[in-house]
């Protein structure tokens, strides 16, 4: 096996609507904080489309932010995991997060951790010559590429086998990798290896849509008919299936053994949304409640920006898009009790909250971070509940008097939940990102405040139609794990309005959050611009 050389140097300066695809939906997202960068968790659309998910992340990120393409719409499900692990170990040290109990950190993501080795995928020299929309090439196929395996303790990194037609996500469950492949005719599927790069078995027409723990779920691509399956893969083992006769769908997260999942029936004129609760390795499904509308807008075109698991709940955020633009309208914010049916409650976020969110970040803007992240966070979304397809909070004409107010905000506002509660945070806990405001990387605590731990990231004019640009930021045990690339325009591969670029040369990096200390793991180079980075 090949040792990759390790670059190590001091701290520098560098820097949706609902997915669809053939009458799939699997759950991609694009939250974007307050105080960091347009971030993309989640979205690989059915049978080949995974460019679409990214499409949609790099619309939200135009306005110049940096975006992360964590993938898959394993990442909602992970970016809730982390912060309820994270929130949960600052009120509770002496309980274990799924990833504590498993060793697994980040599962389904492109970094992810398990048992003390971080494993991520490297481009090959062949994979800089194809073109990304925006630049996000995470989640598209580009070429060949390699699995790679990086120690902590030592620094080492090494290459454990080629991968000619994977990319996106990578998730373990039982000590083995489970790679999605671009195969004939753009059909997917996903592959598990071991980790000396043996093929063991192969799961035909299917996407990566979750994992958490020794659990992922694999979404069954129905190209020919309506329905839906969800293959749940534990401790490296096909263990049962949720089936449904609902026409879309999206994984929500996992909580424990329990799979969420968002049904959407189409009945006449008749559209029903609903969130069901499958108990891994049993046949009891079912249905936690239905979502309400949002005014005029159904509940099936939501999207869920969060969620969360914590303290034997669930917990999420639906956020409504509108018009051309997709500009935000509102939100609701939602807790259920996954072992239980009939348990959901939902409230509408109040526009007057919405509004004070950025009254806070406009006459803040001097104060210290400490104290614009206290104010901020004692903000508190009350609890409501939901009964006959009405929350007990504002009518609709209310809240959408106020809903002028939701301009000045591009996302469902974060949350975290702190004794039961819903409270608005910066950016959701335990996820990383670039601020927007000034390029730093950092991470949220799990009070959901940004905390800087690098200068120089997001995107970077270099002049002569190239660029350099922080394309995934993953938070996973202490470190932040880095894909980034130095890119050139290529124009004859854009899409109506939308940029194309193709890679330079790329990079995967990791800075640790507390001492600061910042390695390169890999490096793939164009030959002819060979220089140093």
């Amino acid at each position: 096996m090949k040792n990759f050389k390790l670059y190590k140097i001091g701290l520098c300066a560098l820097a949706v609507l609902v997915l669809t695809g053939c009458g799939v939906v699997v759950g991609g997202t694009v939250t974007t904080t307050n105080g960091g960068s347009a971030s993309v968790t989640g979205g690989v659309a059915s049978s080949g489309t995974a460019a679409a998910a990214t499409t949609a992340a790099a619309d939200a990120s135009a306005n110049g932010t940096s975006a992360s393409a964590a993938g898959t719409g394993a990442a909602s499900a992970n970016a809730g995991a982390a912060a309820s692990n994270a929130a949960a170990a600052s009120e509770k040290p002496e309980e274990k997060s799924v990833e504590e109990e498993t060793g697994i950190y980040n599962n389904g993501g492109h970094f992810v951790k398990a048992d003390g080795k971080v494993y991520f995928r490297s481009p090959e020299l062949k994979s800089l010559n194809t073109a990304a929309l925006w630049g996000n090439y995470a989640d598209i196929y580009t070429g060949p590429s390699a699995i790679c395996e990086y120690d902590p303790k030592t620094g080492n990194v090494k290459e454990l086998f080629k991968d000619a037609n994977g990319y996106g996500p990578i998730a373990l469950s039982g000590g083995y990798l489970l790679l999605q492949e671009q195969g004939a005719n753009d059909k997917v599927s996903v592959k598990k290896m071991d980790l000396e790069g043996r093929s063991i078995e192969s799961y035909d027409d299917v996407t990566i849509c979750g994992a958490s723990g020794n659990i992922v779920v694999l979404a069954v691509n129905n190209t020919e008919s309506s329905g839906i399956t969800l293959n749940i893969i534990s401790d490296g083992k096909y263990i049962d299936s949720i089936t449904s006769d609902a026409v879309l769908y999206r994984l929500v997260g996992i909580s424990g053994k329990y799979i969420i999942y968002q049904t959407v029936t189409m009945v006449e004129d008749t559209v029903t949304s609903e969130i069901w609760s499958h108990e891994a390795g049993t046949d009891r499904s079912f249905m936690l409640g239905e979502l309400p509308d949002f005014g005029d807008m159904e509940a099936a075109s939501g999207r869920i920006d969060q969620f969360l698991s914590k303290d034997g709940n669930i917990y999420l955020s639906l956020g409504f898009y509108g018009g051309t633009a997709y500009n935000y309208a509102g939100a609701y914010y939602i807790s259920a009790d996954p072992s239980k049916s009939d348990s959901l409650k939902a409230v509408r976020a109040r526009s007057d909250i919405q509004t004070t969110v950025k009254e806070q970040e406009t006459e803040t803007a001097a104060k210290t971070a400490a104290e614009t992240a206290a104010e901020t966070t004692a903000e508190t979304i009350a609890a409501g509940t939901k009964a006959d397809n009405e929350t007990n909070t504002e009518t609709a004409s209310e809240a959408d008097a106020g809903d002028a107010a939701n301009d000045q905000i591009t996302a469902t506002p974060a949350f975290t939940i702190i004794n039961g509660e819903f409270k608005m945070t910066e950016g959701i806990p335990g996820t990383a990102g670039v601020s927007d405001k000034n390029g730093a990387l950092g991470y949220y605590d799990p009070n959901g405040s940004f905390v800087e731990v690098a200068e120089g990231y997001g995107i970077q004019d270099l002049g002569d139609n190239r660029r350099y640009r922080t394309e995934v930021t993953e938070l996973v045990d202490g470190d932040i794990f880095i894909l980034d690339n130095y890119e050139q325009r290529h124009e004859s591969a854009d899409v109506g309005w939308r940029p194309a670029f193709i890679r330079v040369s790329s990079y995967n990096r990791v800075i640790n959050t507390k001492t600061k200390d910042y390695s390169i793991l890999t490096e793939c180079t164009a030959a002819e611009d060979k220089k140093k980075k």
